[in-house]
């Protein structure tokens, strides 16, 4: 493979990438990772959970990383000669980085949905990190999100990369088909000047990526942007989007071959109506759905989940609901296994996730999707399905 980091290393030792926004940043970070290692970067990546070194995953707890401040890792990671440093940037994470002056090159911004906004502090604090970058640094913003604007208007000497799926955006998707296979046309509708100092013209080019759904979209336009800001050619992005194994519980195809097995991470009804929303759009027979019962959430929020998922039986063609349950939430799981049945939804209940997985695997079909959908207790679904022999 063409290494294509030589000449950007003429130019500097190391770029710091920061990304903030809704939770699904973690994708962003990820395909961005990928795509620059493969052009032959030194990559380091700092996230919630994990650190990456070379593509290395290092896991580190959340008390260790309170402990161990971004910048030290930082300072780390430019003294093992990274070239390029990725951050998931939380939103508690956004004060102690602006006082702690972390020089960001480029800094992307991944929310779509209003309800990120309903807490004034978060995007406040957003808005002075993006007003911190220094002059001629980037932002990749998300013109489609309405406050994007507001996220820029108070630093006038950045240079803005709008990305989005409207006519607005310096970066576009046309001729969208979002199925096993997401394809689309990559627009880049005005044209870059690149960390190098290259001139990209405006531009079509056919991308296929093997990230699942509408949302992944936003992800993959914003990780674009970044790497054409850093001379990353198009054959090696479209390579690698098509090549790539997914992320971890975030919607990935782990088994695609009479049917499919997606494994999503699911622990809010947003993140559920994301899921379900993606699934629309793929091509198949019948859907099963495995789920966790956690008397950790609300009944509010609990409600809220089932609610969504009786709204969408029709439209997903629900075939039947299994649920993960044990003794000490028995109770609610025959509460919303009453409510599913209520609304003509087949749902069993089983006292361990691999009991549900195996009745699950019983029942599928040619062309039917089984999607393992929940929060951490299900972390384990992948290797059960392993255990199965199907991978």
């Amino acid at each position: 493979m063409k290494n294509e980091s030589n000449v950007y290393r003429k130019l500097d030792s190391t770029k710091i990438i920061g990304i903030i926004g809704s939770d699904d940043k973690i994708i962003t970070a990820y395909i961005l990772e990928e795509i620059l290692r493969n052009a032959g970067y030194r990559t380091g990546l700092i996230s919630k959970s994990n650190i990456l070194v070379d593509g290395k995953n290092y896991i580190i707890s959340e008390r260790d990383r309170e402990q161990f401040k971004i910048n030290n890792i930082v300072k780390n990671m430019k003294h093992e000669n990274i070239d390029v440093i990725i951050i998931e940037i939380q939103s508690s994470q956004i004060k102690a980085l602006c006082e702690e002056n972390l020089e960001i090159d480029i800094l992307i911004h991944t929310n779509t949905m209003l309800d990120e906004y309903k807490n004034d502090r978060y995007l406040e604090d957003k808005i002075k990190l993006i007003s911190s970058l220094e002059d001629s640094k980037i932002a990749i913003i998300n013109i489609d999100d309405d406050n994007s604007i507001r996220l820029i208007e108070k630093n006038k000497d950045i240079i803005v990369i709008s990305y989005g799926l409207n006519g607005k955006s310096s970066i576009t998707a046309s001729s969208l088909s979002l199925d096993k296979v997401s394809k689309f046309n990559l627009c880049l509708q005005r044209g870059i000047t690149t960390a190098c100092g290259n001139k990209i013209d405006p531009l079509e080019f056919p991308i296929s990526s093997n990230l699942l759904g509408r949302d992944s979209m936003y992800n993959t336009l914003a990780a674009i942007g970044a790497c054409l800001y850093l001379d990353i050619s198009l054959d090696t992005i479209s390579r690698t989007l098509l090549n790539t194994e997914g992320i971890h519980r975030m919607l990935k195809k782990i088994y695609d071959k009479e049917f499919i097995v997606i494994d999503c991470f699911a622990d809010s009804p947003s993140n559920y109506e994301s899921a379900l929303y993606t699934i629309q759009s793929l091509d198949y027979n019948k859907l099963i759905i495995v789920n966790s019962i956690s008397d950790e959430k609300s009944k509010e929020v609990n409600d809220k989940i089932a609610n969504i998922i009786i709204e969408w039986k029709d439209i997903l063609n629900l075939e039947m609901v299994l649920f993960a349950s044990n003794e000490d939430n028995e109770k609610t799981a025959d509460y919303y296994g009453k409510m599913f049945k209520d609304n003509n939804i087949k749902c069993k209940t089983y006292r361990s996730l691999e009991d549900s997985i195996k009745e699950g695997l019983n029942n599928i079909k040619s062309d039917d999707i089984f999607l393992l959908l929940g929060g951490k207790d299900m972390d384990n679904g992948k290797e059960i399905i392993r255990l199965q022999k199907l991978i």
